[in-house]
């Protein structure tokens, strides 16, 4: 952006302007472009603002670039994050991007140095964090912390802040072309090459990630983490590595519910009884699949595995369990196309969702293979495991996600 778009952004004219527009559709804030009757830089907050209501309740009020908001940490997540992180009396937050994590941490009391090389991305958090009354409470640094060294940085920036520091960073996962990436290796910095030069001073280093991650590359990575997974609204949307003091246990998933409710389940226990689809069955949250946690979840609760591969729990009599999905099963047996059409027809069913794993068929293609719609009240899961071969489970929904 140039000098003339922070100006506006920071004007009451685009107050104004905002207020006057923000319910046009994208068509006509194009339309009103290409007139030269807005901006493309009023334009761009009217869109991203739209697409952050989900994430932040001062949404309106904030300022966003696309890809920044793309990444940014949703509120109820930052907020998580810093309760995690306050630990420690004082965090720097490298490439802070558009400031959230730091302005949530601050809001707990934590004295955040919030750190970027983009003096534009910079004066955006500025201006967030003005919007939630902690400007005053974070030290801004314009810096490029790989530039020379990590080493340069930290001795020539951060020791007039004191010593017992520690670090968070989320690196973008931005590519070429407007592609992502999953890599730890890929990602800006390399996670492979910066922190071993962290460790150097502290190892009280948080990392986000990408929750698509490769659990090989996480294996390679030095210091041995705590790998947390959190989801938000039943999608898993952020992973966590936690070093040194703040590292808890070994795996954690961690489920942000409605009205700001919490579960966590922690490296524990572990059931391995497996038994048949039985009456009942529990479809854990994604974070506890992702986290390699549903054998601990099936002891926890007391539910049977059906494969070690797939994270479907059942039982024999009902009983509520947190962050899952219940479903009573209705019919179950090998799968093949033809006896499962069957079954739907006799059973007059043309709509239900389906859950696939480990087949090469995919869920929209099974789904106008079946002449299935989507919707109804009931799931098909259809998998292949050793023990079942290609198996399917017709069942009724009972309770969506509860925390």
């Amino acid at each position: 952006m140039t000098e003339t778009d922070f100006a506006y952004l920071f004007s009451s004219a685009f107050e104004d302007d905002y207020q006057k527009y923000k319910s046009f559709d994208d068509f006509k804030l194009e339309r009103l472009i290409s007139r030269g009757e807005i901006s493309a830089a009023l334009s761009l907050q009217i869109k991203n603002r739209r697409r952050a209501f989900n994430k932040f309740s001062r949404a309106s009020e904030l300022f966003f670039t696309s890809s920044g908001l793309e990444q940014a940490s949703s509120e109820a997540i930052a907020r998580h994050l810093a309760e995690r992180l306050s630990i420690f009396p004082k965090v720097v937050d490298l490439g802070c991007g558009l400031g959230f994590n730091s302005i949530f941490l601050a809001a707990v009391g934590t004295s955040v140095t919030a750190v970027d090389c983009d003096l534009d991305r910079l004066r955006l958090a500025k201006a967030n964090a003005a919007v939630y009354g902690v400007a005053e409470k974070i030290t801004f640094l314009e810096e490029d912390f790989l530039s020379p060294s990590f080493s340069d940085f930290y001795e020539n920036k951060l020791l007039n802040f004191g010593t017992n520091l520690a670090f968070f960073l989320d690196p973008a996962r931005n590519l070429a072309g407007d592609r992502k990436t999953r890599s730890l290796i890929n990602s800006k910095p390399n996670l492979f090459e910066l922190l071993p030069k962290i460790f150097e001073f502290t190892n009280n280093v948080a990392v986000k990630i990408s929750p698509a991650f490769d659990y090989r590359e996480l294996e390679q990575l030095p210091g041995d983490p705590e790998l947390e997974l959190i989801s938000e609204n039943g999608v898993c949307k952020v992973a966590m590595l936690w070093f040194g003091a703040f590292k808890k246990t070994k795996r954690r998933a961690t489920v942000l519910g409605a009205n700001q409710k919490i579960f966590s389940l922690t490296s524990g226990p572990e059931s391995f009884e497996f038994s048949r689809p039985l009456n009942y069955l529990y479809l854990p949250d994604k974070a506890v699949a992702r986290a390699q946690l549903t054998a601990t979840f099936a002891a926890a609760y007391d539910l049977k595995l059906i494969s070690p591969i797939i994270p479907l729990l059942s039982a024999s009599n009902f009983k509520r369990v947190p962050a899952s999905r219940y479903f009573k099963t209705i019919s179950q047996g090998p799968f093949s196309l033809k006896s499962l059409k069957r079954l739907l027809k006799e059973q007059k069913i043309d709509r239900a969702e389906l859950v696939l794993w480990h087949l090469q068929l995919k869920v929209e293609e099974l789904r106008e293979r079946l002449k299935l719609k989507e919707g109804g009240g009931r799931t098909i899961f259809v998998f292949f495991t050793e023990q079942t071969g290609n198996y399917y489970i017709l069942a009724e929904n009972i309770q969506k996600l509860e925390t």
